[in-house]
């Protein structure tokens, strides 16, 4: 599971709501590497780190940086 921002323009929805752009490809290509299906999920309120912690997701990709405190 694979915690997700629309981040535009690495990552943002579809007409059909599917998300789809960079990071969604690099989601998708580490799970194939690593030979599992990948579930994109979109916390509430963007609460990434929080939701990471509570074992909502395996990892985080897009929207995130690095930041003095995050590191």
């Amino acid at each position: 599971m694979v915690g997700l921002a629309t981040f535009v323009p690495w990552a943002m929805r579809q007409q059909d709501r599917r998300p789809h752009r960079y990071e969604v490809d690099v989601g998708e290509k580490l799970a194939e590497d690593m030979g599992v299906k990948v579930e994109l999920v979109r916390p509430l309120g963007m609460a990434f780190i929080p939701a990471l912690l509570a074992g909502k997701f395996d990892f985080i990709i897009g929207g995130m940086t690095i930041t003095p405190a995050r590191n």
